[in-house]
């Protein structure tokens, strides 16, 4: 019968979640600082990191693959990266 329907913006493409495989190093003092070599997948442009719940400073992607940022300051113990 050649009639065709069409709703706008009914549907989104999404980007499958990044995935961390390897942090280097996996340990720095407290008072931050410490370089921080993040590799996995699917990183995006604009890519954040924490540390503990604090922002890492100057994130950087080098690749889809790769993040470089400098630790922040933090509490002894270990440390969830996100």
């Amino acid at each position: 019968d050649g009639q065709v329907a069409t709703l706008m913006n009914a549907f989104t493409y999404a980007y499958p979640a990044p995935t961390f495989t390897v942090v280097a190093p996996t340990s720095g003092p407290s008072v931050g600082g410490t370089a921080l070599v993040l590799t996995g997948t699917q990183f995006l442009t604009g890519a954040t990191v924490t540390v503990a719940g604090v922002p890492c400073l100057n994130p950087t992607r080098t690749s889809s693959t790769r993040i470089t940022c400098t630790t922040p300051p933090g509490t002894p113990g270990t440390a969830d990266v996100v």
